[in-house]
């Protein structure tokens, strides 16, 4: 009877070693999800393409099976903490896909941005492991002539871990379409790239150990311009490079995200500041995976191995998205 005291108080001692230290890491993940769009017509957008009668024929049964296919592939990835996605319609959308995903209890942000087809970013968080602190868009304009082009603003959220108090800068990128051609189109990129690109050198002349995550698709790859010329040549205070693209090695090993025709392209990327890539922070991040499960899989006697996509133009196909999604895990670094 004596010994049962001291075991109760190793025990108890144990837990709060635990609790203090908290969480042991976290996933990162972005996926492109595809038009995303609700059964409801906006007057204000031209998302005609997605409501039912027209043909496409989007309707209900089609929705509700892209959110649950949706979970379906987060549940694989054994629920990141942080899931930046793209091409979502409107909040309902984000709102019917925590619903449709309940159990983990995941909240989101997101902003209505200009774009004609009113196509957005969002950025879905579990709240028991992040606290946003604040949020905002970021508008970029395209210029075209005298006029200026709606497109997606870059969608920006600072939050707080809440096991260790760190907090995170998060980016969330949806860049414009390589339509009309990919050199013709450049401009558009580098536009959108400017624009992360100047918040970021303000974000880092205020905070210069500031943990930053940039995802998103970028419709560029790696090693063109806009992302390598552009925005890792982010100025920072120590005149050190500070931004490093965890999805080059994959990239120029020939792997991606998107497949064009048969051609693998690196769209979706995860981009982090050096705070989170060596020795010296709190957290340090892991390898960069294009996240594929055969279930996610077309193969296609033309072109092979394709993401299922939901759309091949008005042909319904029934495929989750027409992207892999991408994924870190970042880790506490140990003392």
């Amino acid at each position: 009877m004596r010994l049962i005291r001291p075991i109760f108080l190793f025990v108890i001692f144990s837990f709060q070693i635990i609790c203090i230290q908290g969480q042991s890491s976290f996933q990162v993940a972005f996926y492109n999800v595809e038009n995303l769009f609700d059964t409801i017509a906006d007057p204000n957008k031209l998302d005609t393409e997605f409501i039912p009668g027209t043909k496409t024929d989007w309707n209900s049964v089609r929705y509700w099976k892209k959110q649950k296919d949706l979970a379906t592939v987060f549940d694989s990835m054994e629920w990141p903490e942080i899931i930046g996605v793209s091409e979502i319609e409107n909040s309902t959308v984000l709102q019917d896909l925590c619903k449709t995903i309940k159990d983990k209890k995941y909240d989101y942000v997101h902003y209505d941005a200009p774009d004609l087809r009113g196509i957005d970013v969002g950025l879905l968080y579990q709240p028991k492991f992040l606290k946003v602190l604040s949020s905002k868009n970021l508008y970029v304009a395209l210029h075209e002539g005298d006029s200026l082009i709606p497109t997606r603003d870059i969608l920006y959220v600072e939050g707080k871990v809440k096991s260790s108090g760190d907090i995170l800068h998060i980016f969330v990128n949806h860049w414009p379409s390589r339509r009309g051609g990919e050199a013709e189109s450049e401009k558009n990129r580098m536009a959108a790239a400017k624009v992360l690109r100047s918040f970021i050198e303000q974000l880092w002349m205020d905070q210069p150990n500031a943990s930053i995550v940039i995802m998103g698709d970028f419709n560029d790859e790696p090693s063109n311009n806009s992302i390598k010329n552009e925005l890792l040549m982010a100025s920072h205070p120590s005149s050190e490079i500070n931004l490093f693209n965890l999805a080059y090695t994959d990239h120029i090993e020939g792997k991606g995200s998107y497949n064009f025709r048969g051609k693998w392209n690196m769209l979706d990327q995860i981009i982090v500041s050096k705070t989170l890539s060596d020795n010296t922070g709190n957290w340090q991040v892991g390898a960069f995976e294009v996240f594929r499960r055969e279930f996610m899989i077309y193969k296609g006697e033309k072109y092979g191995d394709a993401p299922n996509r939901t759309y091949g133009g008005p042909i319904y196909y029934g495929g989750i998205s027409d992207h892999f999604p991408v994924r870190v895990k970042v880790e506490r670094r140990s003392r």
